[in-house]
């Protein structure tokens, strides 16, 4: 009763919960986590995450992490970003938190994960980061003279043209 309730429990969360042994083997996935990575518990129990997983770029870094948790024993990478490869072969972004358990001897028997696909979120970063080098080179090279003020009158931000036609130093107009 206890292991259904720890499960289901698991299987509520909104976010990908990973367990790996000391191999790299997936022995448990809950529910958001099949959903996400677009596959069936079956699909993925008794796999290795590293080398079936991840994207060809990314498994030499997922190899070098895996080692130094397995290794290391401590919690040294809590945050991380790899991509994974759904069924279908879209690549996505997983941002990682984990832990490590050990046994008595110290020794690491099982990495628990938890994930977050942030797929969009970079998508929407980097098309934001396009969109704002546009504008400054849109704005800086432009033309006719640009000013921006706040509602009391204080200069917020100005192109180069301002300034040359002006004949003002940067600090004169800040």
């Amino acid at each position: 009763a206890e292991k259904d309730i720890t499960r289901k429990f698991l299987d509520t969360a909104e976010i990908i919960m990973l367990v790996l042994n000391n191999k790299g083997n997936v022995i448990f996935i809950n529910k958001k986590g099949c959903e996400v990575l677009d596959r069936s518990e079956e699909e993925l129990i008794g796999k290795n995450w590293t080398d079936e997983f991840l994207p060809a770029d990314d498994i030499e870094d997922g190899r070098a992490i895996f080692e130094e948790l397995k290794n290391d024993g401590s919690d040294l990478f809590n945050y991380y970003e790899l991509g994974y490869l759904t069924k279908k072969g879209e690549e996505r972004t997983i941002a990682w938190h984990h832990s490590v358990l050990m046994n008595d001897e110290g020794i690491v028997t099982h990495i628990i994960s938890s994930g977050e696909d942030i797929t969009l979120r970079k998508a929407n970063e980097k098309a934001l980061k396009a969109s704002e080098e546009k504008y400054r080179s849109i704005f800086d090279t432009a033309a006719n003279m640009i000013l921006s003020v706040d509602k009391d009158g204080t200069i917020l931000e100005y192109n180069e043209k301002l300034r040359s036609t002006l004949g003002f130093s940067r600090s004169e107009l800040y």
